[in-house]
């Protein structure tokens, strides 16, 4: 059983086809909902404040749903939902939609991003992602394998301002993984104000509302909108990777 000590929901893998509904859940000093390796968990309209690290862990899910939630003011993630297995293209079904996740990575300040995705044929849309000190949505790659994933329709503001050589929309094949990721959506997102505004440390680089590191590849950008952010798109190589019909407005390079 998945068991994750000093959450304020535990949510056992061995529960199946449940449902979190209409609940605040707040004040924790670890994780908000715990429900790792879970089979057709449905969280909907919940309000996840104020917890000491991730607010939602729906890590290796399948069949799942969070939407229409709110999660604020965490440690770490905001919500971290992945599905499915790229070594046998098993789908994990899993969607995040119409959720709104601001001014989490709190305590711990990079690589905790608002919306944490990965796996099979999974869709992240329609939330609206903001105020990040490193990445808004982060995975694929080094973090998880991801294969026809769709991140669609989001609006991500305000996001990398106290960090340099980071992305809004953060994936990296670092690790030699990048030739497994393929299939991937990202369309009709929103970037607005993607730029460090704390100052810069020992490092000068670039911030990018798109950041495909490291040869990342697979990935089909178009139809997103770039506003007033240091860089729109940066490819790190790779492999089939396309940007189509994009509209950049202020941006320092596109």
């Amino acid at each position: 059983l998945t068991y994750a000590a000093g959450a304020v929901v535990n949510v056992s893998s061995s529960v199946h086809h449940a449902a979190l509904s209409d609940l605040v859940v707040r004040d924790g000093r670890h994780a908000g909902i715990a429900a790792a390796a879970t089979v057709g968990l449905a969280i909907e309209r919940v309000e996840v404040r104020a917890v000491g690290t991730h607010a939602i862990d729906l890590t290796g899910a399948r069949d799942a749903v969070v939407r229409d939630s709110v999660v604020e003011d965490v440690g770490c993630s905001g919500i971290r939902a992945t599905g499915g297995e790229a070594a046998t293209l098993t789908a994990g079904n899993v969607t995040v939609a119409r959720n709104r996740v601001r001014h989490f990575a709190q305590w711990k300040r990079s690589y905790m991003p608002g919306i944490y995705f990965g796996g099979v044929s999974n869709a992240y849309t329609g939330n609206d992602v903001s105020w990040s000190p490193h990445n808004c949505i982060m995975g694929g790659g080094d973090f998880e394998d991801a294969v026809e994933i769709t991140v669609a329709n989001n609006t991500v503001s305000d996001c990398t301002f106290e960090t340099g050589d980071a992305g809004a929309f953060y994936t990296c094949g670092q690790r030699g993984t990048a030739f497994v990721n393929r299939g991937n959506v990202l369309r009709n997102n929103t970037f607005a104000r993607i730029r460090n505004t704390a100052g810069l440390g020992v490092q000068i680089a670039s911030n990018q509302a798109v950041y495909l590191d490291d040869q990342m590849s697979g990935w089909r950008v178009e139809h997103n909108r770039f506003v007033d952010c240091h860089v729109g798109a940066l490819v790190g190589g790779g492999r089939r990777n396309t940007i189509v019909d994009n509209s950049f407005v202020r941006c320092g390079t596109v």
